[in-house]
């Protein structure tokens, strides 16, 4: 569930306040479609970048292919991020400034279990 990640974010992060939650959160979110090198997941975008650095021959060695595997294993949690608000805005039709806390209570609720009690 997307909306799992940005409470997973918030709690990495300790985000204790909407207001906060709220800043940190991509204005500029984009859904990409993601690759899986090697067991490492990447925007299709930066296999592309990859393949064309090697073609053109800016990389060279494997110690470089694995140096462009690090420095994006490095944002891989920011690009998961912007991926999964991207997502949750899209599929209810909302835009960034949309999002408020009242969105944000209903996703929490609805990724809850019932308290019995």
């Amino acid at each position: 569930m997307a909306y799992l990640q940005l409470v997973n974010f918030a709690a990495g992060e300790k985000i204790g306040s909407w207001e906060i939650f709220s800043q940190a959160l991509p204005t500029d979110a984009k859904r990409n479609v993601w690759e899986n090198v090697g067991g490492q997941l990447l925007p299709k975008l930066l296999v592309d970048t990859l393949v064309k650095q090697i073609h053109s021959e800016k990389i060279n060695t494997w110690d470089e292919v694995h140096e462009f595997y690090r420095k994006n294993g490095e944002v891989y949690k920011d690009q998961k991020l912007q991926h999964a608000f991207a997502s949750l805005l899209e599929i209810n039709k909302l835009t960034p400034k949309k999002f408020n806390k009242n969105y944000s209570k209903h996703f929490l609720t609805r990724l809850l279990p019932p308290v019995n009690g």
